[in-house]
């Protein structure tokens, strides 16, 4: 028969005496030596739960597809912990999908009686799980009332190691408190922002977080930060298992500040994600030394009325290693001002919006009767191109030229390639003449629309609305001594200055209905240049 041997180490602590894999693997070879195993399935994993073990479910499917005829194991317990993968293994059994099991601690044997003893086997498994996770709550709430919070403790704290098992203490770690501490005044004064602490934090201090065995010892992270800057653990108190506890380790900071804090944050008891915080970061860069433009939020305390106040600044972040950049900041409010009134040098009224699209479906009309045309003589010239390549075709094997007298073998391959690229070139053109035609039309008609309302939407739209119409104006946006510059894409160049010239030739912006018809021919032949400036330029986008 042959058997798949499957291998499991769990971090469960009961499971902590058993065999490590490699010890598993070892002994199971030297006590079936005889055994032909074609497979072997390991894997990390707590069996407490069904549905946990990738490498367990993929042996069940191939115990099924008939590619083994039984297991080895070092211990029932390594194949179940819960009742359904228990069940699983009994039906498998039942059904002959599994002829034989072996166990380097357990003897099987594939009898009534046999299945019944695996059956207790498996649910002493089960039992000895439910009592350990338990036991193991009942000790960690213990733990909790008596004032000591479970686990691993936050930054600038250490564990108690030496103290007894149940009664182990939170302590300040005597390397990272005061560091910490001095991160939490940082925040609470108001003049930095999370970002740059942990810069400085992190290049400065050369601060990292506890080492243990599997992690720490490296720098913070930002997440890190924030998680730290609004856990309540560190003013003296805890949530576990949806209870809240007062703690006897040493608070870091008081419950005035920690709330105090999380208004700096943004949000009471939870940090303000930073992509959703600001419009304009990620797409501005410092016009001095080419880093990105960021944004902070400053709380300026006012005494007399006993109150804070919250301001957003856009600055240069300093991330260059070469030149020392003095950038100053710009309020969050004159940079979106400035913002406004390039929209404002774009703006068409609503009253010309219906004549430009009407403008637009004419002349898109008309080209597609042109185009009409124009597809009927690629479409002659690509049929007449085949044509030639055909009696090309014909004429090099024809009986005439079996001499190779007519046509040798090298003119016909450099007709035939010059033919090919000429009917793939037709070819082309012929599919890009209906895909550009619809394209510009609904490019231009964004345009427009885009044009006349983004304004509006940037000052009482949302942030992301605000991040959307900013990415769509243009590139190279770039920020020296408070004021914003930026290349506008060439349909928005075409409107701006059309839009200039028409505000001081026509300073109503539309023709009226009783006016002289020289000015309005003059309006319209000026409106309609503007907009076939737009259909020039709308393409590059």
């Amino acid at each position: 028969m042959k058997f798949f041997r499957y291998i499991r180490k769990s971090t469960e602590e009961e499971d902590r005496q058993i065999l490590s894999i490699e010890s598993q693997q070892e002994s199971l070879e030297q006590r079936f030596p005889d055994v032909e195993v074609v497979r072997t399935f390991v894997e990390s994993k707590s069996a407490f739960k069904p549905y946990n073990r990738p490498a367990f479910a993929e042996m069940m499917e191939r115990l099924q597809n008939g590619e083994a005829d039984g297991i080895i194991a070092w211990d029932p317990s390594r194949l179940s912990r819960n009742p359904i993968d228990a069940g699983s293994l009994i039906h498998f059994l039942d059904t002959g999908v599994i002829k034989d099991l072996k166990f380097g601690t357990y003897h099987f044997d594939n009898s009534p009686e046999g299945k019944m003893m695996l059956q207790f086997a498996l649910s002493q498994s089960k039992y000895s799980s439910d009592k350990l996770s338990k036991d193991v709550k009942r000790g960690m709430l213990k733990k909790c009332a008596n004032g000591w919070r479970p686990n691993l403790a936050p930054t600038g704290y250490m564990n108690d190691l030496y103290g007894l098992k149940g009664e182990k203490k939170v302590l300040p770690d005597p390397e990272r408190f005061d560091l910490v501490r001095k991160m939490w005044d940082m925040l609470l004064s108001g003049t930095y922002s999370v970002s740059e602490i942990r810069r400085i934090a992190n290049k400065e201090w050369g601060f990292t977080t506890r080492k243990y065995k599997k992690t720490g010892g490296r720098p913070l992270a930002l997440s890190a930060i924030y998680n730290m800057f609004t856990n309540p653990f560190y003013h003296g108190e805890y949530e576990w298992d949806g209870q809240w506890y007062k703690g006897n380790h040493q608070a870091m900071v008081t419950k005035e500040e920690f709330d105090r804090a999380q208004l700096i944050l943004g949000r009471k008891g939870k940090p303000r994600p930073q992509k959703h915080r600001f419009a304009l970061t990620g797409l501005i860069r410092c016009a001095h030394c080419g880093c990105m433009v960021t944004a902070e939020q400053k709380v300026k305390v006012l005494k007399k009325v006993k109150s804070s106040r919250l301001y957003t600044y856009y600055r240069c972040s300093h991330h260059s290693n070469t030149i020392e950049c003095h950038e100053p900041a710009v309020q969050q409010d004159e940079l979106h001002q400035q913002v406004a009134d390039i929209l404002e040098t774009l703006t068409i009224p609503e009253n010309l919006l219906a004549c430009t699209l009407k403008y637009l479906n004419d002349a898109h009309e008309k080209e597609t009767r042109d185009r009409s045309k124009i597809t009927s003589s690629l479409q002659q010239a690509y049929n007449d191109c085949a044509k030639r390549i055909d009696n090309l075709l014909a004429l090099y094997i024809s009986p005439q030229n079996s001499d190779k007298s007519v046509l040798t073998d090298e003119e016909f391959t450099v007709k035939k390639q010059g033919l090919v690229k000429e009917k793939n070139e037709l070819g082309a053109r012929l599919q890009d003449t209906d895909g550009r035609l619809n394209a510009w039309l609904e490019l231009a008609q964004g345009v427009f629309k885009f044009a006349t309302h983004a304004k509006y939407w940037f000052e009482h739209g949302t942030i992301e609305d605000k991040k959307t119409i900013f990415q769509q104006l243009g590139q190279n946006f770039l920020l020296s001594d408070g004021k914003l510059t930026l290349e506008l894409h060439s349909p928005f160049v075409a409107i701006q200055k059309g839009m200039e010239k028409l505000k001081q030739e026509f300073p109503t912006f539309s023709p009226i209905s009783d006016a002289p018809t020289p000015l309005k021919d003059r309006f319209l032949q000026s409106w309609s240049s503007l907009i076939n400036d737009v259909r020039t330029g709308v393409i590059t986008i």
